[in-house]
């Protein structure tokens, strides 16, 4: 039932987006103007608290608790794992994303005119904001004592 119900959204969806361009874009864009202007205030509330989470977790007695079994060891060592972290997930992104992205909003900036000096400002908040601590904290903390420690 979840799937085919998902499924069905899914392609109903599509559909509607590709062979209703504008009508969806409108749509679309009208709705997230709204949750941005509701919910932005929401979405920086619940950033601090995570990373307020983070290190309370981190400095607290439940910071040296094993995830997974307590027998278990690490597969790699330290520098083969952080190799193989940077190589796989973090270099992609560094070689393509970190250029593309801020390069994209500058020239079609959510909000008011692309190319100008406004743009640029707006385009590195944005970069910086999916780039920041909140978007790595707790992966790479978790893969790093899981599997290097």
């Amino acid at each position: 039932m979840v799937f085919f119900g998902s499924s069905i959204l899914i392609v109903v969806f599509a559909l509607w987006t590709m062979f209703f361009t504008e009508n969806a874009e409108g749509l679309i864009n009208t709705l997230l103007g709204w949750v941005s202007d509701t919910f932005g205030w929401y979405y920086f509330l619940t950033v601090v608290a995570y990373l307020v989470f983070v290190i309370f977790i981190a400095a607290s007695r439940f910071g040296d608790i094993r995830l997974g079994p307590d027998h278990s060891k690490p597969e790699f060592n330290l520098v083969s794992w952080a190799s193989m972290l940077f190589a796989a997930g973090i270099g992609i992104d560094l070689l393509f994303f970190c250029i593309s992205e801020p390069v994209a909003q500058f020239l079609n900036p959510p909000q008011g005119e692309g190319g100008t000096v406004e743009a640029a400002r707006h385009a590195m908040e944005l970069t910086f904001l999916h780039w920041g601590i909140s978007g790595w904290g707790m992966s790479l903390a978790y893969f790093s004592y899981r599997h290097c420690w």
